[in-house]
């Protein structure tokens, strides 16, 4: 189906270069929880003290663990400072590490890469040592679908091509054992035009923990049951009818800063998975105008320009929070 000659003609001294350029630019993401890693990913520096990775990773941090340790192959370990920004619709998260004697990737400017050029991604995924990995592209816009296998532990790699030019990251969009996804370089760059002008004790962040009490604390304070005022429910409960249309026990309903979150809990059957019981109700969204904007095993949002809707399972919990836009 595809001509993969690029890719074969890539040397092994071509690979080592790259490699060699960028093993101390690529660091190991590890999310810890009671001293065990929960999840993990990828991320590279752009910039001193700055690293991007996935949003997708973050928020999987967020909900499952206590804090985040950063390090590279060189034993080296970077304290985080905090995140400076996260952006769900490019899956893309910018970190600030107070370490500012590091080496980064150079945002050079490059030609658009076409279908069936070879492109390079180095990463690990046991966070112990780095491994280079090539295939072709297959399509190139918004992101780069390339025929290299990514698992979802090597989220946030760089992704270069021949001549060892960053062209993208490796995001969290769907992946299977052939294919993967990569964020173009292009939206990569509007974070490092922002943030190159500011100096690194200028750029601003919010701690981890603070952004996570900030975000989740709807789904930990089990103080809140029921909370939401009754001219708020009826309004909310109008919004695509998730009470009726979602098939399990509704147990807790919160509100908090114009935003409503309901929790089901899935005690039906053990062995459905939990997002099984969304179908009537996403397929009622879609046909009401909501546009999907992120769609994974375990999370799915939809917006129509006045609601946005975002629906995950927890366990056998289903939550869905919905945001007056």
């Amino acid at each position: 189906m595809y001509n993969f000659s690029k890719a074969n003609d890539i040397t092994d001294n071509a690979i080592n270069n790259i490699y060699n350029n960028n093993k101390s630019k690529i660091v190991y993401l590890n999310s810890i929880y009671n001293m065990g890693t929960v999840t993990s990913a990828n991320g590279f520096f752009i910039d001193k003290g700055i690293i991007v990775t996935t949003y997708n990773y973050i928020e999987k941090t967020l909900m499952k663990a206590q804090n985040i340790i950063i390090s590279d192959s060189l034993e080296n370990v970077y304290k985080l400072e905090g995140i400076v920004t996260i952006n769900e619709e490019n899956d893309i998260a910018v970190l600030k590490v107070k370490e500012e004697e590091n080496s980064y990737i150079q945002l050079n400017d490059s030609d658009k890469k076409q279908k069936e050029d070879a492109v390079i991604t180095i990463n690990s995924k046991t966070g112990v040592g780095l491994t280079a990995s090539k295939g072709i592209i297959i399509s190139n816009d918004k992101n780069i679908q390339t025929s290299i296998p990514i698992t979802e532990e090597l989220q946030g790699s760089p992704l270069f091509d021949v001549d060892g030019n960053l062209i993208g990251m490796i995001n969290s969009k769907t992946v299977n054992t052939s294919i993967s996804y990569a964020t173009n370089i292009d939206i990569i760059k509007e974070y490092y035009s922002k943030l190159s002008a500011i100096k690194h004790e200028n750029i601003k962040s919010v701690s981890f923990q603070e952004l996570k009490n900030r975000y989740y604390i709807q789904f930990k304070e089990e103080n809140e049951f029921n909370n939401i005022p009754e001219n708020k429910w009826n309004e909310y409960l109008k919004v695509e009818n998730a009470k009726d249309l979602i098939k399990l026990k509704l147990i807790k309903g919160s509100y908090k800063d114009g935003i409503i979150t309901l929790r089901f809990k899935n005690d039906i059957l053990d062995y459905i998975d939990t997002m099984q019981f969304t179908t009537e109700y996403i397929n009622n969204l879609k046909n009401k105008g909501y546009i999907e904007k992120l769609k994974t095993d375990s999370k799915t949002i939809y917006e129509n320009g006045k609601n946005k809707i975002i629906i995950m399972k927890e366990f056998d919990y289903l939550i869905i929070v919905m945001v007056k836009l």
